[in-house]
């Protein structure tokens, strides 16, 4: 692993009628020896800034456009929105996939730390995210398992659970203003 450099290339697309900005994410790894390259993962995220839409209904109303799962993060995020500080750029990760033969060796964390630091550099002021499988374990205990464990995963970064009665699963934010 000494010898492996995780780069992230980002890929942005602004969608002027919902005033979102969409960024896709390449995961990919150099080995530094051998001068080769290959992706282990990919992840997406939207880019809401609050200021530019007249009231919080237009920002949740522009996420339902897209897709109901960002729908259910903003719905969530209204809800905190006054005690968790959550306005300017609000950032939701829509999904991160590694791919199965580089799970556990430490690549997920080593993109949620890199993450951290970019969107903070670019002055994003909240990050959102629902601790949700894409495909597996799609219903019933081994959902709440799953759930749980993506919990944990996401709490070692500073991330917080947020539920809202409006929404059956939990979501998870962090204010990067107060970066650690």
């Amino acid at each position: 692993m000494d010898s492996l450099f995780l780069e992230i290339n980002y890929c942005s697309s602004f969608n002027e009628e919902l005033n979102i900005i969409n960024f896709d994410a390449d995961l990919r790894l150099h080995n530094m020896e051998t001068n080769e390259e290959f992706s282990i993962g990919y992840a997406r995220f939207y880019l809401f800034n609050s200021y530019l839409f007249s009231e919080w209904f237009d920002v949740v109303d522009s996420a339902d456009a897209v897709s109901g799962d960002l729908h259910e993060v903003l719905v969530v995020l209204s809800d905190y929105k006054d005690d968790e500080e959550i306005a300017g750029k609000i950032l939701v990760l829509d999904f991160i996939q590694i791919h199965e033969e580089y799970r556990n060796q430490g690549w997920g964390s080593h993109a949620m730390n890199d993450f951290l630091h970019y969107w903070n550099y670019l002055d994003v002021n909240y990050f959102a995210l629902k601790p949700a499988p894409s495909t597996k374990a799609s219903s019933g205990n081994e959902r709440r398992n799953y759930i749980e464990r993506l919990i944990q995963f996401y709490s070692k970064f500073g991330f917080t659970v947020l539920q809202s009665p409006k929404v059956k699963e939990p979501c998870m934010g962090k204010n990067l203003n107060y970066l650690d």
